[in-house]
């Protein structure tokens, strides 16, 4: 099936795509949580998706439910954005589905698993339109694409991510066998609000591929410890290694707590995850029971700075 294949359903400004389920938060299952730190090469298209084909057969030995991969895997991610580079970065790229999506697709199904990639995507309908796509693809056939909403730009290293993408407009959370699942990408998690929509809509897994850079490495845990803890439910940041990238995959829980933790390139780390503790954990501690969001919007219009 194509890209959002899951049946979609409106939530607060938020598309969930969303099968019949049991009540959020009651009877949830444990689920086995996969992070892959993977240090793509620039451009190496056949040999990157060589290993990422290869770490899925390794996760789904380890009877793997749920694997996250770093944006931009397939294809990496240069930093310089050149009319040469950026032709061939275009041309290497895919539309979704296309042959290795499909193959991804096919991995999915015949190891029962519900794999998160992050990819390059070629606009299928706009020449030369590229998006910073997360794509998952469940057990069943089905899938989901999340672009990319928050792009970065940052002159001081010379990372221009609005010379090679189109931002998107969509944020999404899939309802799965593995959990209710928000979709994030990198520098969407350095605003806080973004990830509190996600939760209002029912996620219980925030999913972070990422590309972040080696000299922003101190705030990569900060952020996803913040937004494990204020938002209380688990978070899965997948990074590039390399070089250039800080690496340092997580998965996190609701408390802060790092789970796993990815120390080497081209590899995945394991742990088991317990989707009910968010509901007890969060009738201990109501976070967002305790949100006051009507006072919120009537500060957001007061002019609040004063002198003294």
């Amino acid at each position: 099936m194509g890209p959002n294949s899951y049946p979609k359903m409106e939530t607060g400004g938020v598309t969930r795509m969303a099968p019949q389920r049991p009540e959020f938060l009651t009877g949830r299952p444990k689920v086995k949580v996969g992070v892959v730190q993977l240090a793509s090469e620039l451009y190496g298209k056949e040999r990157n998706e060589r290993k990422i084909l290869r770490l899925i057969e390794a996760a789904a030995k380890e009877r793997a439910d749920l694997l996250v991969f770093p944006e931009d895997s397939s294809l990496g991610f240069p930093f310089e954005a050149t009319k040469s580079i950026l032709a061939k970065y275009r041309g290497l790229s895919e539309t979704i589905p296309g042959p290795f999506t499909d193959r991804l697709g096919k991995a999915a199904a015949r190891c029962g698993m519900h794999i998160v990639i992050g990819l390059p995507e070629a606009d299928a309908g706009k020449a030369g339109h590229l998006y910073n796509s997360s794509v998952l693809f469940g057990p069943n056939g089905r899938t989901a694409v999340y672009r990319k909403v928050h792009l970065y730009t940052a002159p001081a290293t010379g990372l221009d991510e609005k010379a090679y993408f189109e931002p998107g407009n969509e944020a999404m959370v899939v309802d799965t066998e593995a959990g209710r699942l928000g979709m994030m990408i990198c520098y969407d998690i350095c605003r806080p609000e973004y990830p509190r929509i996600l939760t209002l809509a029912g996620a219980e897994i925030l999913l972070l591929p990422a590309a972040w850079p080696t000299a922003g490495g101190p705030r990569w845990e900060a952020l996803l410890r913040a937004r494990a803890i204020e938002n209380q439910l688990f978070v899965i940041g997948a990074p590039q290694g390399g070089k250039q990238f800080y690496g340092n995959g997580m998965v996190i829980d609701y408390q802060g707590k790092v789970l796993a933790h990815t120390t080497r390139d081209d590899s995945v780390e394991l742990c088991t995850i317990d989707l009910n503790g968010i509901r007890s954990w969060r009738e201990m501690l109501p976070y967002l029971k305790d949100r006051k969001p009507a006072l919120y919007r009537e500060f957001s219009e007061r002019q609040l700075l004063r002198d003294l």
